[in-house]
């Protein structure tokens, strides 16, 4: 059962097995999103249940990934990350397309993940069986910082930064334009970009190989260009990175950028940034794919 206890101590039954449709099955961690959604990870169902804030109540997601799901947090960007306690490894989920990939894995330093929190200080922290306590960066990089044998398994954690909500935020926009396979490439970012927080641009769904054009600027658009649009403003300042994508093949090209947003200037607290990648690509109307609009604000 899912139970909302009111600030008054007052309790309401959200949701039980029958009422929820048969989607709950030993609920564990839940997290909420910013549109008001619950998430459930059902601990021995193998599922993650979506609660709507009209209190409808629907399957997320059943993918094979999920092994005992327990420990659950959402960032600014779009993404679920869910502890796998019956695994070893950390499970991130887009919430735009309930997509599932592994994103940090290790049967050593991450036995039997339990909780996880978000870290105001950047990353995720998570507990496991085996008496670890960890850290886990942008890239999926798992750090461990406290262990005591002693200590056996350790199911919950938490820090002071906790209540205090980082404000920043990832959000897509626009169309991209598809490549060779039908590919449409894809901009997207991991954890929510505030003051002093290590995050990362993430790329997926690239011609593998390809020459790659990053474009970053204050302003949005939207300018037929290239049989696409062209999502970023260049009446106003925009930067440009080159690389080439890794990876090999239609669709295969991908890449993580990590990066750090700086903690010494409170101006940059609700700025603007917009980004578009340019991928060369034969399979594109004009030898060019286009990825989706990426818009960050800065938060505290």
């Amino acid at each position: 059962r899912i139970i909302l206890v009111k600030w008054d101590g007052s309790q309401v039954l959200l949701h039980d097995n029958t009422s929820a449709n048969g989607l709950l099955g030993s609920p564990d961690g839940m997290a909420y999103d910013r549109d008001g959604n619950l998430y459930v990870a059902n601990l021995t169902g193998d599922t993650i249940t979506k609660i709507a804030p009209d209190g409808t109540a629907t399957l997320f997601s059943d993918s094979p990934l999920i092994d005992h799901p327990g420990g659950m947090a959402i960032d600014g960007s779009g993404n679920m990350f869910v502890n796998m306690y019956g695994g070893s490894k950390l499970v991130r989920f887009r919430l735009d397309t309930a997509e599932a990939t592994v994103f940090a894995e290790d049967a050593v330093k991450m036995d039997a993940p339990s909780d996880l929190k978000l870290s105001r200080y950047g990353g995720l922290i998570a507990s496991t069986r085996n008496s670890n306590i960890l850290k886990i960066d942008a890239l999926g990089n798992i750090d461990v910082f406290f262990h005591d044998a002693s200590y056996g398994d350790i199911v919950g954690i938490a820090q002071k930064g906790d209540g205090d909500k980082c404000s920043g935020t990832f959000e897509s926009y626009g169309q991209g334009l598809a490549g060779s396979g039908g590919h449409v490439p894809r901009l997207s970012a991991i954890y929510s970009p505030c003051m002093g927080m290590p995050i990362a641009l993430e790329m997926d769904r690239y011609l593998g190989g390809a020459p790659t054009l990053l474009i970053v600027g204050f302003g949005a658009t939207s300018f037929p260009w290239m049989g696409g649009e062209l999502l970023i403003d260049f009446n106003l300042p925009a930067f440009f990175a080159n690389f080439t994508m890794p990876g090999s093949g239609p669709g295969n090209g991908a890449l993580r950028l990590p990066a750090v947003v700086p903690d010494d200037n409170p101006n940059l607290v609700g700025l603007e940034i917009f980004m578009q990648t340019v991928s060369g690509d034969p399979g594109a109307v004009e030898g060019l794919s286009l990825s989706n609009g990426l818009h960050e604000t800065i938060g505290s």
